[in-house]
């Protein structure tokens, strides 16, 4: 480990703009899970509130698959409430960006020699490696423990392994909302459909694009296709559906703009290199692989491994989630020695966790005991 060092923002020759919020930490030398080593490894994070004398009131947010280290982007309802649960007054609120993403962390975006960039060369990264690189940020930033981690998603898992790799003492709560033990075959194959369509793209050239000239059908293609999966039916009918609206065909363009809109929209603050590099993390993610002894049924590995997860936890699942159904929330609830299970109630499926903001507050408040 190196002993880092506190920098302004100047990661990156990207055509976007970086969160404003975030500060940069480099560690001098990190090997990953695979072996390979990242030199001089930028991570980006946020960090609101102070840490008191015993620097154990840290609260760590890990973000999902497209957000950045910088909360009030993402999660500003949850900062804003009359009485929120992240309150800054109270907590040190801590976010790390994770390795391979385009907002400021070690990515195929950052430049390997000269002006080159990674590209698709940048080593693959694991949840487990971003949870390990991230505590060399907090050690840096001197956080003694954590109070409570929380995430949503692909937040959620690296909350998982948070509490997996550095034990109770360390970790001392989690929040793990619309997540997963491990990636589903349902999850892994919408994955490889969005890495499909970016693939597609005859400007993706093997991932070996011009920045300023990148796949930007196949990256908004994917993400139209990724939203799918995030909202449902029933908020689609709601908002396009022919309430309000004369002819289905008029539903229909309705629908079709909004997808192009977002489609767009994220080219403007994504890269295509970046959304693999993130795409193959998630399908990494399992929480028993090398930690379970050979001849186990998954399932019964899945339970061995978080019963060795001894901390209070809150689970929260979403009814209407089809990307990461109740039935996974269950499966963490049932073996966590220590939990707590809630549903947080959304017609707008897995995103719900971003959008029943005064809900979420509420759980998070009542857990947090404030």
């Amino acid at each position: 480990m190196g002993t880092g060092g506190l920098s302004v923002a100047k990661q990156h020759a990207m055509p976007r703009m970086l969160p404003p919020n975030q500060r940069y930490i480099t560690i001098d030398e990190f090997t990953l899970e695979s072996g390979e080593t990242l030199v001089n490894a930028t991570v980006a994070f946020t960090f609101m509130g102070l840490l008191n004398a015993a620097r154990d009131n840290a609260v760590l947010v890990c973000h999902a698959l497209s957000g950045s280290a910088d909360v009030t982007d993402w999660w500003a309802s949850l900062l804003t409430q009359a009485s929120p649960a992240l309150d800054p007054a109270k907590w040190c609120i801590i976010c790390c960006n994770a390795l391979g993403s385009p907002y400021g962390s070690a990515s195929p975006l950052t430049p390997r020699t000269g002006k080159r960039l990674y590209g698709p060369d940048f080593p693959k990264t694991t949840i487990r490696d971003d949870v390990r690189i991230h505590k060399q940020v907090l050690d840096i930033l001197g956080v003694r423990s954590i109070y409570c981690v929380i995430g949503g998603s692909m937040g959620g898992m690296a909350a998982l392994e948070w509490s997996l790799l550095f034990g109770k003492d360390y970790v001392q709560s989690m929040v793990l909302i619309a997540t997963a033990a491990r990636q589903s075959a349902w999850g892994a194959a919408w994955a490889e459909n969005q890495r499909c369509t970016i693939r597609c793209d005859p400007k993706f050239c093997g991932g070996h694009y011009d920045v300023n000239d990148p796949p930007a059908a196949g990256l908004a293609a994917a993400r139209m296709a990724a939203l799918l999966t995030y909202r449902t039916h029933q908020s689609f009918e709601k908002r396009f559906g022919r309430h309000g609206t004369s002819t289905s065909s008029e539903a229909a363009y309705l629908s079709q703009s909004y997808l192009q809109y977002q489609g767009n929209k994220f080219n403007t603050r994504f890269d295509a290199n970046c959304y693999l590099h993130i795409l193959d993390k998630i399908d990494s993610h399992d929480i028993t692989r090398n930690r379970y002894p050979p001849g186990l049924r998954k399932e019964e590995a899945v339970g061995k491994v978080l019963a060795q997860i001894r901390q209070p936890t809150l689970v929260v699942g979403i009814p209407t989630d089809g990307l990461y159904p109740l039935c996974e929330q269950y499966t963490l609830y049932e073996n966590l020695p220590n939990a707590a299970f809630a549903q947080l109630h959304s017609e707008d499926g897995h995103d719900g966790f971003l959008l029943e903001a005064a809900q979420l507050n509420d759980l998070l408040r009542s857990f947090l005991g404030m």
